[in-house]
């Protein structure tokens, strides 16, 4: 995640999270399983994780609002 001011062009904040800490994050998890909306909607998070890995470098989200840009990216 990284939010820049446009003007000054300089980072205000900035998260890295390792995948080695997601993985072993989801390893911890007890349902693999997210549901949404109770039971409507099941997200397997492993089989999610893994397809972000298989896409590689992608940008899930950005955002330019107020002279800042929030950017979500997955690497």
């Amino acid at each position: 995640v990284l939010v820049t001011d446009n003007k000054t062009k300089k980072d205000k904040v900035k998260i890295t999270l390792p995948i080695s800490l997601i993985e072993t994050l989801l390893d911890c998890v007890d349902e693999e399983d997210l549901k949404i909306d109770k039971d409507e909607c099941d997200i397997d998070l492993k089989e999610l994780f893994a397809e972000l890995k298989r896409l590689g470098p992608t940008v899930l989200i950005e955002v330019y609002e107020d002279g800042e840009t929030i950017k979500i990216w997955f690497e």
